[in-house]
């Protein structure tokens, strides 16, 4: 969507500052300058979509402890009084969330996906949480305990004991360059009673807020500027919205920079640091000769060694350690409780997960992703385009080329030299890792297909919504239009062009899983059927995952990944097809114990689009209308 628009100099640079806040683009067109003439420039304003991210608040005001919302009777001690009453609230800090300083915020909306706007008027809708939510009395009240008053504070919060309720923003785009906005999010709200080191509780289900004619606009800065640092996915400058429920009634605004908090305990003189450095979080430690690019961002409480290097945009998460001479390149990463040891190197672009352990003298390359829980130990090269997933274990001296896939805790031994993949094999029910099939075999166990990559953090973390209920087709019971299915299954030609699909031989990274499903799918289109492609996975949920940290951190771990083939008849059931061996109307999986019906309710559920939430379960089901579909929505394969 472009407008073109005539604005005063003035008013167009707030427009470039509030509009890449929007995730606009602008172009600057032309301007004329003739003596006496006020000075305009001509804007192309270009919205593009806002991205998946956060919306950040301060809040302010009341709690309704009337009626079904009444504090009762003995709640507090025996023989208390019960409590009825409005009692105000403010907000109170989060203060820091994983790398970042929060500021004033004590309220956080979750954007699920991306907002499209298209040319003013228009509007749109999307799913979203709310995912933190901090406000405290103003004053405590006064019960009446025993025939004694006693004073308790009170603090909201969410009850994090239950899955976050999913609700819904509403954002409208009233001219080219404002708008309003409305939310209407359930909660599950946790009142706190705090009274000399006593604490009392109460759950009062859940509360809907809702709210309308919030204010959005790209003519002025956002309050939250300052907060605005690389990888802390805000979203635009939301403000002016109220929200109420039966039981609370909030006002609000945009945060801001707390002057008041705790600074770095320490930034000795002789560290360099670039004056556009991002942020440097509370009770940081950076020692001299340490030097720090632009745009960086060191969490709380890390740790910055003595003639360390951090590049540009690189991001040191909260605890995380750099030792001694240690080199982080531009756009790297080094996660919470992160250590990358003595001399040690993590090259552009390249991320070392949550609680991963970096002994000293080890070199990482570019474009290499080590997920949490991970140990390299002394000496060990990893090199570029290289994806680990949780808890790989790299010991001392060893190698791992170019462009390697390590499963889930692979270990590399020492003084080796690591030439293929470590995929997964299954043995007596334990998981372990193997370079090749024959690998697994000789240990007796049974290697299956996997989707590497799934577990990167592009998997987004969207709800189900959209989720499609089937009954698997019976194979003995087809209808009309399938009756040739079985035989047209074992007769599809692979990509080889003279063996079948079914008889192709399972290869490592070069004819897994995912390329008998694309030939599979592709031959019987071909043959004109409604073919498609599926991929599932089993869903581990990551610990280390929020929702500060989802740009670099998935929210699965990555386990049992296969692709399959599927035919969809003219009324809409399907059949599931196995084409690694021909069978058709499988729901069971090759080489595996799992089943497409995980939940065992006679249907099989599965997604249409991207995401990493359960479909049935605990395995995610996608269903896509060929490999190269899924892969544009950002699924890998090998």
């Amino acid at each position: 969507m472009s407008v073109l628009t005539s604005l005063d100099l003035s008013t167009a640079r707030n427009l470039v500052w509030k509009s890449l806040c929007l995730g606009g683009l602008i172009s600057l067109l032309a301007w004329p300058a003739l003596a006496g003439e006020s000075t305009y420039i001509n804007v192309v304003v270009e919205i593009a979509p806002v991205p998946r991210g956060v919306d950040i608040y301060e809040s302010a005001g009341s709690l309704n402890l009337f009626g079904a919302a009444a504090i009762p009777a003995d709640f507090f001690d025996p023989g208390s009084a019960p409590f009825t009453g409005i009692v105000d609230l403010t907000g109170l800090y989060l203060g820091d969330r994983g790398p970042f300083e929060m500021g004033t915020t004590d309220t956080v909306v979750h954007r699920h996906v991306e907002a499209n706007l298209a040319d003013a008027p228009s509007s749109t809708q999307i799913e979203v949480e709310i995912v933190e939510l901090s406000l405290v009395s103003t004053a405590p009240i006064n019960v009446i305990v025993a025939g004694q008053p006693q004073d308790w504070n009170i603090f909201v919060t969410l009850n994090t004991d239950l899955p976050l309720p999913v609700g819904q923003m509403v954002i409208n785009r009233v001219d080219p360059s404002n708008g309003d906005y409305g939310l209407t999010i359930p909660i599950e709200p946790r009142l706190v009673f705090e009274r000399q080191g006593e604490i009392r509780v109460l759950l009062p289900g859940q509360e809907l807020l809702a709210g309308a004619m919030g204010s959005w606009s790209v003519n002025s800065p956002c309050a939250t500027d300052p907060l605005n640092v690389p990888r802390f996915p805000i979203g635009p400058c939301m403000s002016g919205l109220n929200l109420s429920s039966s039981m609370l009634d909030l006002n609000l605004v945009p945060p801001t920079v707390d002057l008041s908090r705790p600074p770095p305990s320490l930034i000795e003189p002789g560290a360099i640091i670039d004056p556009d450095v991002a942020s440097i979080g509370r009770d940081a430690v950076i020692f001299s000769g340490a030097q720090i690019g632009p745009g960086v961002v060191i969490g709380p409480r890390a740790f910055v060694g003595a003639d360390t290097f951090v590049g540009a945009n690189a991001l040191v998460a909260e605890d995380a350690n750099l030792a001694e001479g240690a080199r982080v390149g531009d756009n790297a990463i080094v996660g919470a409780f992160g250590q990358l040891g003595l001399f040690s190197t993590l090259d552009v672009n390249s991320q070392v997960g949550q609680n991963c352990q970096v002994a000293n003298n080890v070199a990482i390359g570019t474009d290499t992703t080590l997920h949490g829980n991970c140990v390299v130990e002394d000496g060990a090269a990893i090199g570029n385009g290289v994806t680990a997933e949780l808890g790989v274990h790299v010991e001392s001296n060893s190698t791992v080329q170019d462009g390697l896939y390590l499963y889930l805790d692979a270990i590399v031994p020492a003084f080796s030299v690591l030439t293929e993949d470590l995929i997964p094999c299954e043995v007596g029910g334990v998981t372990v890792s193997t370079e090749t099939p024959t690998d697994c075999d000789l240990l007796g166990g049974e290697s299956f297909g996997l989707i590497p990559g799934l577990a990167d953090a592009s998997s987004l973390d969207a709800p189900t919504s959209g989720v499609v209920a089937k009954t698997p087709l019976n194979p003995g019971n087809l209808p009309a239009e399938l009756q040739n299915l079985a035989a047209d299954v074992n007769g599809v030609d692979s990509r080889d062009g003279t063996t079948k699909v079914k008889d192709r031989v399972w290869t490592a990274t070069t004819y897994d899983c995912d390329d008998f499903a694309d030939d599979m799918e592709k031959g019987l289109t071909g043959k004109g059927y409604d073919a498609t492609f599926t991929c599932y996975w089993e869903v581990v949920p990551n610990s280390n995952h929020s929702w500060y940290n989802w740009l670099w951190t998935s929210p699965i771990k990555l386990t049992k990944g296969h692709a399959i083939a599927d035919v969809h008849a003219n009324n809409g059931d399907i059949i599931w097809i196995e084409p690694q061996n021909g069978l058709v109307g499988v729901t069971k999986i090759i080489n595996s114990t799992d089943n497409l019906d995980d939940d065992g309710d006679g249907k099989v559920e599965y997604a249409t689009s991207s995401g990493s939430k359960k479909t049935d379960g605990d395995y995610r089901i996608e269903v896509w209308p060929s490999r190269a579909a899924a892969e544009k929505a950002g699924r890998r394969f090998d």
